[in-house]
């Protein structure tokens, strides 16, 4: 298990898990969602 503070909400952010070719695990990335939903431009 990791922890970091990050400060802004209720603590609840989405990680993504990066798998390599052969399955194992490479990453892990979280969004803290800092940056909100833009508009889509269509």
């Amino acid at each position: 298990m990791i922890t970091v503070s990050s400060g802004w909400g209720d603590g609840i952010y989405p990680t993504f898990i990066g798998y390599a070719a052969e399955g194992k695990v490479t990453s892990y990335v979280t969004d803290f969602l800092v940056i909100p939903d833009l508009p889509t431009l269509i």
